[in-house]
């Protein structure tokens, strides 16, 4: 008893198994569609939901039927029967119009309807019937010029595993091509042109990592016993197998004539390997469905791999030659060394010109006005005025090498997004503005809303940095200046008029005693004004000096991150997850194989 429910076990695993593989395989359509032969696929998933399943054979012969027919009327025919009419027939049916025949089991000869891609006919083959066999007749064309096809065409061994049949779509002779897959396929010919015929055919063809179980290769030749057990190529002899079969079908007693016969013309061979994994087992898969879904998997598992390397090497090829990244990595730096000396120097000379000692703090009467109007000038013409110039002329050869043709990467300025603002709580000051307050952001409930501008092929952070500074530092230093002025007017005019009120009203009060409180009030808003003017002044060159170091290097790191970086193609997530998961599930798909 526990040895049956062992064997019952045993059972129910085997059944499962080719369930599961039937899952696994269905999951390939979905997740691996770019790297899988369909309809290769689609053949082993109907080979897997039946147990005995039908295999299918392909024979191809070089540059025509013909041979290809005669060798399957010689390996089918009864040699106990007659002569059958099929035998003939086989050799006739559909031979003008170069279509290509399956031949199927049937109880008496039959012939399906006329159909544009095959003509079909039944026979009743012992053979085709214990082995659930459907053999296609077909041929390759081998006399293709290489100027009118690329040569890669048969570079494949799908070109064999996957035949296509021509169909005429339309009277005007236009023709589609209809692919068949097959289980294993035997190349045949006959003589040595063909042999010629199918060297300059697999010329480059990786034929010999192909197993021997699902491509064959076989010519009829006039020699004998040439063949190895397990060649990939047999040489057979058909006039001495066709002689043995009818010597025998004149009489029984030509049997040991039959035999040497036979077994001299190498058809043996042939006739082992045309049914060959054919053999069915109780919940088990057969042996031929089996091999074709390992194929299925190995090609699959190598095509992933072949684009994962194709891919790559696109990447590399496309990718900016390294001694161009350093002649502009050299050419960066040295901007930026004479940026920061630009900034350095510039800004000494603006600091220490005659407009800008205009705005010395007992000047500041009568060229209050002017504040605005003399700092917006030493930001226009002396703030990294010729880098400006330099980064965008650097832009322009950076864009010439090819560093933006096949990226994302850009030259603009990242902080131009809404930073996040902290909570302000009632009654705080307002935040400082930012870059992003700057921005013309276009109404969400306008109707008629401008189209973005384009993105600028060079660095903004310049100018931007500049039109920043213009518009927060300017406008306080004006608004400071007018303050101050009235202040140091108001104080000075009142402790004046407290001075002459104590004049006339005490009588006792000297003119000196009155003007010494008009002067003290005089000296403390000049010395007021001096302070904090030159203070805010000198805190504003301090300022403007800062942001020019940093703004250049947030354009040093910006444009070298572009060289760095930029001038390759991206292998995108997309892609690698894509690659992965067809990986993942053909590795599934062989572990239910087992």
């Amino acid at each position: 008893m526990p040895g049956k429910a062992r064997d019952w076990v045993h059972l129910r695993a085997r059944e499962a198994r080719p369930r599961e593989l039937h899952e696994a395989l269905s999951e390939l359509n979905s997740k691996a569609a770019n790297y899988v032969n369909l309809s290769r696929l689609q053949l082993a998933l109907r080979g897997l939901e039946t147990e005995d399943a039908v295999i299918r054979v392909a024979v191809l012969g070089l540059n025509g039927q013909g041979a290809a027919r005669r060798l399957i009327r010689i390996l089918l025919a009864d040699p106990l029967a007659p002569e059958q009419p099929w035998e003939k027939q086989l050799e006739t049916i559909g031979e003008d119009d170069g279509r290509g025949l399956l031949i199927r089991y049937g109880e008496g000869l039959g012939t399906s309807p006329q159909s544009p891609l095959l003509s079909t006919i039944a026979i009743p083959s012992s053979t085709l019937r214990s082995h659930s066999l459907e053999i296609l007749i077909s041929s390759i064309n081998t006399n293709i010029e290489s100027t009118n096809s690329p040569a890669s065409i048969f570079k494949s061994k799908e070109v064999f595993l996957v035949p296509t049949l021509e169909t005429t779509g339309s009277a005007h002779g236009r023709f589609s091509m209809i692919t068949y897959p097959v289980h294993k396929t035997l190349v045949f010919g006959e003589g040595v042109e063909d042999v010629v015929a199918y060297a300059g055919l697999a010329a480059g063809q990786t034929i010999r990592e192909v197993s021997a179980g699902l491509v064959k290769v076989a010519f009829g030749m006039d020699m004998q016993k040439l063949n190895g057990r397990n060649s990939q190529v047999t040489v057979v002899n058909m006039a001495a197998a066709e002689t043995a079969v009818n010597v025998f079908r004149e009489s029984v007693n030509n049997s040991v004539a039959y035999e040497h016969g036979w077994l001299d013309s190498g058809m043996p061979t042939l006739a082992e390997w045309l049914v060959q994994g054919s053999q069915v087992t109780v919940g088990a898969i057969k042996p031929a469905v089996q091999a074709l879904a390992e194929s299925v998997l190995d090609d699959t598992a190598e095509n992933i791999s072949k684009e994962a390397t194709r891919r790559s090497e696109e990447i590399v090829a496309a990718a900016v030659p390294d001694t161009t990244r350093q002649t502009l990595n050299q050419s960066l730096k040295g901007w930026a060394e004479q940026g920061h000396t630009e900034l350095r120097d510039q800004l000494d000379l603006a600091f220490s010109s005659r407009r800008w000692r205009r705005l010395a703090w007992w000047k500041l009467f009568w060229r209050v006005d002017d504040v605005s109007m003399i700092a917006s000038e030493v930001l226009e013409r002396r703030w990294l005025v010729e880098a400006e110039k330099e980064i965008i002329w650097l832009a322009g050869r950076i864009k010439q090498a090819g560093f933006l043709e096949n990226d994302r990467a850009t030259f603009e300025p990242i902080d131009v997004l809404p930073p996040p603002r902290k909570q302000q709580t009632l009654g705080s000051p307002p935040p400082p503005p930012t870059l992003h307050d700057l921005v013309i952001k276009p109404d969400p409930d306008a109707t008629n809303i401008p189209p973005m501008p384009p993105l600028h092929p060079w660095p903004m952070q310049i100018p931007l940095a500049r039109l920043h500074l213009s518009t927060t530092t300017i406008p306080a230093l004006q608004a400071l200046a007018q303050r101050l002025v009235l202040q140091t007017l108001f104080t000075t005019t009142v402790t004046s008029a407290l001075s002459a009120l104590m004049y006339v009203s005490i009588s006792t009060t000297s003119i000196y005693e009155a003007g010494a409180i008009a002067a003290l009030g005089f000296v403390y808003s000049m010395r007021r004004l001096q302070k904090r003017w030159e203070g805010r002044r000198g805190k504003w060159e301090g300022e403007i000096r800062e942001e020019g170091r940093k703004v250049l290097r947030e354009t040093e790191g910006v444009v070298g991150g572009i060289v760095r970086m930029g001038g390759r193609l991206r292998m995108y997530e997309q892609e690698v997850e894509e690659r992965m998961g067809a990986g993942e599930v053909v590795e599934r798909a062989r572990r239910a194989l087992g």
